[in-house]
């Protein structure tokens, strides 16, 4: 990823600027995306208790924890223990913590339907 300095003072319209920086930033965006996205392909969708201790960034054990109590999707083949990086993922969304902006208008559409 190449990343380039997108201020130059030389531009006399602040809409050229912005202009400017916006596709610079899009730009940007695009090759992080796309990057991802080939990472993605290179990983495997079954993976070990070890890459999954790595992607979670946790221990082995704080992993082997989790399995235990059934708190993480997870599959037995014998002794070794599997995760599907999709259903990871998934697990993961579920502990998503919202803004205080959206937690009071979903409180405020809740309470106004139940006001009826």
């Amino acid at each position: 990823m190449t990343v380039q300095n997108s201020t130059k003072p030389e531009a006399s319209n602040p809409f050229e600027v912005i202009f400017r920086d916006l596709n610079f930033l899009k730009q940007m965006v695009s090759e992080i995306q796309k990057t991802n996205r080939q990472q993605e392909a290179i990983l495997p969708e079954v993976i070990s208790i070890d890459e999954a201790a790595e992607f979670f960034r946790v221990s082995k054990s704080r992993m082997y924890q989790l399995t235990s109590r059934n708190e993480v999707p997870h599959y037995k083949q014998g002794s070794r223990v599997l995760f599907r990086r999709s259903e990871l993922l998934a697990w993961l969304t579920k502990f998503k913590q919202t803004d205080i902006a959206a937690a009071n208008e979903s409180c405020d559409s809740f309470m106004a339907g139940n006001s009826k």
